[in-house]
């Protein structure tokens, strides 16, 4: 065990102590330490010393449970990997050809579709903005890759919703235009999940920290 090593005391039932797991790899990347595992009992400890977990201390007080929730909500958004969003692709020809479209008009049209299990995967914001307008896509098209989504919409009157960063790679090769969804869609954001198992690897942590840095590097643009 290494001199003065920092230990990272968990509770399987606490969401904190979840959160707080997610970013260690990150600390431990830019400190060079390792921290040491150390299963605990809050229960036991609550008990102990006295004190109540915050659900039962603040149940008769809303606004400081909200205003916890809303501390994880900022915690969540600062440790994600990046934020992302829907754009549309539709052939060059056919946005040349045709005035800018309408909501009405985007739904109308013949839609291509990425779906790995063959099933219908469209982005569910999507479709909710859609029908808060008593509007549906007509799903023309279903592709098992993302990465053939532009390609099918080649060539003919097919539009799709891709996220940004994936058409912007491959719009341009497959001679398909990126434009902006006619309506506005919330972003989302792109996490990375992994097993306690899994990083307890020496290797898997050099990997979730690459990875993590890269997510870093791609979410400041």
């Amino acid at each position: 065990m290494l001199v003065n090593q920092p230990i990272f005391y968990f509770d399987f039932g606490s969401p904190n102590a979840y959160l707080a797991w997610r970013v260690l790899p990150a600390i431990e990347r830019r400190t060079g330490t390792r921290f040491r595992m150390v299963p605990a009992l809050l229960g036991g400890i609550f008990k102990a010393t006295g004190n109540q977990s915050p659900m039962t201390a603040f149940a008769s007080i809303p606004a400081k449970l909200a205003y916890e929730r809303r501390e994880i909500d900022r915690f969540v958004a600062r440790h994600r990997l990046f934020e992302e969003r829907f754009v549309c692709l539709r052939d060059v020809a056919q946005v040349a050809a045709h005035a800018a479209m309408d909501l009405a008009g985007y739904a109308a049209l013949p839609h291509a579709l990425f779906s790995a299990s063959g099933g219908d995967g469209a982005p569910a914001a999507l479709d909710a903005v859609l029908l808060r307008h008593g509007l549906r896509r007509r799903i023309a098209a279903t592709l098992p890759h993302v990465t053939a989504l532009p390609f099918a919409i080649a060539g003919t009157d097919l539009v799709a919703a891709a996220a940004e960063r994936v058409a912007r790679r491959l719009a341009a090769p497959a001679g398909i235009a990126m434009l902006p969804l006619p309506a506005e869609v919330p972003p989302f954001d792109i996490d990375l999940l992994y097993t306690r198992r899994g990083s307890a690897s020496e290797a898997v942590r050099w990997l979730l920290a690459l990875i993590t840095e890269v997510g870093e590097h791609i979410d400041r643009g």
